[in-house]
């Protein structure tokens, strides 16, 4: 009988460990919602190479050649984004790790990100970023 008792706690116990974890873990959007004026462009995350400062807005650049435009700061989409691999590499770039094709240095500390055809600045007071991006 006391067998039983404490069995069925230590069920209730684990049940509930296990749902509270799988709610606490979050799941990885397959697209991010770009409003580029009146429209909504639902753009998968993988085919956003990058993401550059445009004054007030923000222009990202998708892998079939679109450019559109949102009205937000980068701050703003680089703390939606760097949860999901995207890297801060210059105070006007975000760049998606996993589209890095390659690393150039330019000499003085500062490199360039290859993502295919588009290339993006990396400065050297970014230094943690370059490290990211190597371990990617």
């Amino acid at each position: 009988k006391d067998g039983l008792s404490y069995a069925l706690f230590i069920g209730v116990f684990w049940g509930v460990r296990s749902l509270r974890e799988a709610r606490e873990t979050p799941l990885r959007p397959v697209s991010f919602d770009i409003r580029d004026g009146t429209r909504l462009i639902r753009a998968p995350l993988d085919d956003i190479l990058a993401a550059t400062s445009a004054g007030n807005y923000v222009e990202f650049a998708l892998a079939d050649g679109r450019r559109p435009l949102m009205r937000v700061t980068l701050a703003a989409v680089e703390g939606e984004l760097t949860r999901f691999g995207f890297v801060r590499t210059h105070r006007g770039w975000l760049v998606n790790a996993a589209r890095m094709t390659g690393l150039r240095p330019e000499g003085s500390g500062d490199w360039t990100v290859e993502l295919g055809a588009l290339e993006a600045p990396l400065s050297r007071r970014y230094s943690e970023a370059l490290e990211r991006l190597r371990a990617a």
